[in-house]
């Protein structure tokens, strides 16, 4: 394993020590790079500094340049930036970041304009490695973990030492202490993870997966438009809705009980005889979301339902959204994670997008919040039912085979082979319990679930799933061969290679095996669905950097769906290449047994393009 030094550690504050490191990085193979900052907020925030790190006869050499701290030597940033840019941009180089989106977006910045391309980053490496197992993807953690190695953390540079607001305030000296030890053990976590990557023959899905960095870099930078005086309108609208919910719930029990106190509700359901369900994982009574489904049902239990899902609308989008608009780019920045979930499926914070509920009339009500900019068109594309077409094609099935090839509504045949209905005059009702089958079986529900969502008892659902079963035989094989597999092996793969960990497999208690055993049934299923959805976002990106007349943006990625903005005049040219690059992402990996098929519109808002 490589090693490094961190006495030998070079404050770069000459133009000679800059000029010779340039020439460094220019004859590397590869090189870490490493942005220090007054924030967080990429588009505000000042450069303080640049760490480097190189490999030369087997150690790693690192070292910080300062170019804006208060004390000590400093080298001007044009200089700087200057003396870096032609080995940056070199796509023969490989340059290593930890969580490189942050850096990017720093260096890419107008004040910068230092473009980075071959972008490796460790995290998206022990993600391929690890999935969602580990408890952190943070260079501490992994520094530790992997390299038994305790790093300097930035509390005891700047966080507990009085005095001290940013990195400005960190003498030189200390700053590459601290610095040129993150790139040298960056660096260092690369290799290693390189090695274990082959080793498990996961270089593939490492490579595949690190071709989402400057796609979700221009994504990140692009933003989503939102107009906040129709949110501000819808604001006030549910606070209004909130009231008169209150008004009904208190009608219901006689007295008022506060629908906003968890305390005050639980207490009126133990005085009603009801029993308050157990959080899974804190123990404790609650009333979140995941445990007021377990709650028997009533009309002040509705009330409460509805106010509480109203009150997660109303805070996080009709009120927080327009706080999330930023004063530079008047768009709204989500950080999408693509290292974090169980299948590789992508996900966003800060704000959350994809919490957006999908077919309520409040959710449709956010997604018309979602706009154009002057002068261009939201082009909408999602995948129709991907992941029941994965399992038809995964599970060999020919009855859902069949209807995906002929184009006939998938739940209504469901619902005619499983319950001997024509597909003809079918009630509603009856096609809506088929779907919460056949969507529940891709997730992996159990009796109890399905109990909940269709609102029928535990023997009932159990019936439902079992004639399921007894029509769809393939299905069940499946199941039982994932199972299996992941027993023996612990994890299951995609058709694409990703390893998807099925902790507590093995276990003896009942209820953790049980989860893994849904987990390996259905991650094959959602985790290819992701992987396709990853491999059309590169593709899409390709396109849209081939063809810079487009004046092409996506801004937005919720599950099997994929967002775009284009100038009016090429909005269909985009719409039919994006349909295009999805639907015939992996076709050079698989030769699918049912059609993939991609619906989209264009659009002023997002909820016109659904």
């Amino acid at each position: 394993m490589l090693t490094f030094n961190p006495k030998q550690f070079e404050t770069i504050d000459t133009k000679r020590s800059l000029q010779q490191w340039a020439k460094r990085l220019a004859v590397s193979k590869s090189f870490c790079i490493d942005s220090e900052t007054t924030g967080l907020d990429v588009f505000m925030d000042e450069l303080v500094g640049v760490a480097l790190a190189v490999e030369e006869k087997g150690r790693v050499d690192a070292g910080y340049i300062p170019v804006a701290h208060h004390s000590g030597r400093n080298l001007p940033v044009a200089d700087v930036l200057s003396a870096l840019a032609p080995s940056c941009s070199n796509p023969r180089i490989g340059k290593v970041l930890h969580n490189a989106l942050y850096d990017m977006a720093i260096f890419k910045q107008k004040r910068q304009r230092l473009d980075l391309f071959n972008v490796h980053d460790p995290m998206f490496m022990a993600y391929a490695l690890h999935g969602h197992t580990l408890p952190s993807l943070g260079m501490d953690y992994l520094a530790k973990e992997f390299l038994d190695w305790e790093t300097i953390k930035f509390k005891d540079v700047v966080l507990n030492r009085p005095g001290r607001t940013d990195f400005r305030d960190v003498p030189t000296n200390e700053a590459t202490d601290y610095a040129a030890e993150d790139t040298a053990v960056t660096f260092v976590l690369a290799k290693v993870f390189q090695q274990q990557l082959r080793d498990e023959g996961l270089w593939g899905v490492y490579i595949e997966d690190r071709k989402l960095i400057p796609v979700l870099h221009h994504i990140q930078m692009a933003g989503a438009k939102i107009d906040v005086a129709h949110l501000n309108a819808l604001a006030a609208e549910w606070a209004g809705v909130q009231k008169d919910i209150q008004a009904r719930a208190d009608r219901i029990a006689g007295r008022p009980v506060s629908l906003s106190s968890s305390k005050q509700c639980m207490e009126y359901l133990e005085e009603r005889g009801v029993a308050i369900p157990i959080n899974f994982k804190t123990r404790q009574p609650s009333l979140d979301k995941d445990c007021r489904p377990l709650l028997p049902s009533s009309p002040w239990v509705d009330c409460l339902n509805e106010f509480a899902d109203l009150k997660t609308l109303l805070s996080t989008f009709a009120v927080g959204l327009p706080k999330k608009v930023h004063p530079i780019t008047d768009a709204v920045h989500t950080y999408f994670n693509f290292t974090q979930t169980k299948t590789g499926r992508g996900s966003s914070s800060g704000p959350n997008l994809q919490n957006i509920p999908t077919r309520t009339k409040e959710g449709k009500q956010i997604r018309e919040a979602f706009i154009a900019d002057r002068g261009e068109t939201l082009i909408g594309a999602d995948y129709s039912q991907i992941e029941l077409r994965v399992l038809a094609h995964i599970a060999e099935i020919p009855q859902l085979r069949q209807a995906f090839h002929d184009g006939v509504d998938i739940h209504a045949a469901t619902a005619s082979e499983m319950f001997g209905v024509p597909v003809e005059g079918m009630p509603s009702d009856t096609r809506a319990r088929a779907k919460a089958i056949n969507f529940g079986i891709v997730y992996g529900i159990s009796e109890f679930g399905l109990a909940r969502q269709l609102k029928i008892d535990v023997d009932e659902a159990a019936e439902y799933i079992d004639t399921y079963y007894g029509r769809f035989p393939g299905i069940l094989d499946y199941m039982e061969e994932s199972k299996e597999f992941a027993r023996k092996n612990g994890y299951v793969e995609t058709l694409f290679g990703r390893r998807v960990y099925t902790e507590g497999i093995r276990s003896s208690d009942g209820k953790r095996r049980g989860r893994a055993e849904r987990l390996a049934a259905n991650a094959r299923i959602q985790g290819t669905a992701a992987d396709l959805m990853r491999m059309a976002m590169v593709n899409v990106h390709a396109k849209i950097e081939a063809n810079p007349v487009w004046g092409a943006k996506m801004f937005l990625t919720v599950h099997d769906e994929l967002l775009t903005r284009a100038k009016k005049k090429y909005a269909p040219q985009v719409q039919a290449m994006k349909e295009h690059e999805m639907i015939h992402a992996a076709d050079h990996l698989v030769d699918w047994r049912v059609p993939i098929i991609v619906e989209g519109k264009l659009g002023s808002t997002w909820r016109e393009t659904k």
